[in-house]
């Protein structure tokens, strides 16, 4: 092979087998979190069962008493906390991706200036100050991409708490029946 086709050629295998890593953890998170999608299902479903029946039930396996009409909670409650739970594996899947995004553009990163470094050996005379700029981009990018993606969990780690206590409340309210008025 010739000396500049041999670490293009590598450097190609390296980024498939990247590549490939890649959409291996993807699958696996979204394996994962179809699964607890599916749990999460199933006990919205006996929660609904219950809810819906659970009176009546009680109603027939106590003769002779009058059965409380207060619920234990308000029927919004259980879609809300469907959503929360929902949003929590929506968020958790988010956050592998990115991770996995994220550590595979490092790993292609490194490769690539690993290729520039080989291709500097038999580089013309001069050409060194555009492989400097090549690696300067490429590393500035990777490093932009982590920083954006660092940044983007701190925000959502700060607004997290704010979000648990207010919109459990604004979505009761919402979901509450408005009052009627006289007529």
């Amino acid at each position: 092979m010739n000396p500049t086709t041999e670490p293009l050629a590598t450097a190609l295998s390296r980024q498939s087998q990247t590549q490939l890593a890649l959409l291996t953890s993807l699958a696996g998170t979204l394996l994962a979190s179809a699964g607890k999608i599916a749990t999460l299902n199933l006990q919205a479903t006996r929660t609904g069962i219950d809810a819906l029946f659970g009176q009546w039930y009680r109603m027939m396996s106590a003769p002779g008493q009058v059965p409380a009409t207060t619920r234990d909670k308000v029927p919004g409650d259980f879609g809300l906390e469907y959503l929360m739970q929902l949003g929590g594996i929506a968020s958790a899947a988010q956050r592998q991706a990115a991770e996995a995004a994220e550590i595979q553009l490092n790993q292609a990163s490194r490769q690539m200036v690993a290729l520039l470094d080989e291709f500097g050996r038999h580089a013309p005379v001069g050409s060194d100050a555009a492989l400097a700029l090549m690696k300067a981009a490429i590393d500035n990018t990777s490093s932009g991409f982590s920083q954006l993606n660092k940044s983007t969990r701190v925000a959502i780690d700060a607004l997290r708490p704010a979000a648990t206590a207010y919109a459990p409340t604004a979505l009761r309210q919402a979901l509450r029946p408005a009052a009627r008025t006289g007529r």
